[in-house]
């Protein structure tokens, strides 16, 4: 999938794993939060875990619909990482309709908010 396929919506980009519990909790209340609201947002998720079934078993017991989950392997892992400096950890991009940042390290609160502003 290329992030130029959902130009004009907006496009909340979330890097996590498996193993990091904080970014995990949040690809958890992202994902139910956005399904919930019905918020006019599509969420583009990225693990970084190291395992396949790791990831595959993490979504099914999260309940978390794998249309846009994807799991960065190897050289896309290591170019995904370098570009959006996720060196001091995982982070989440909040994109507009045209594909600028509008956010960074959203909570989920944080995201509530933005998507009800007017």
């Amino acid at each position: 999938m290329n992030l130029s396929d959902l130009r004009g919506q907006k496009v909340l980009i979330n890097f996590w794993a498996a193993y990091d519990a904080y970014s995990r909790k949040d690809n958890v209340l992202f994902s139910h939060m956005i399904d919930k609201k019905k918020y006019p947002l599509h969420m583009v998720s990225v693990s970084f875990d190291k395992n396949e079934a790791v990831y595959e078993k993490t979504l099914l017991m999260d309940k978390i619909d794998s249309k846009y989950q994807f799991m960065a392997k190897d050289n896309v892992s290591s170019s995904l990482f370098n570009f959006y400096e996720l060196e001091r950890g995982f982070k989440n991009f909040l994109l507009d309709e045209e594909g600028v940042i509008i956010a960074v390290n959203l909570t989920p609160s944080g995201l509530d908010r933005i998507m009800n502003e007017k």
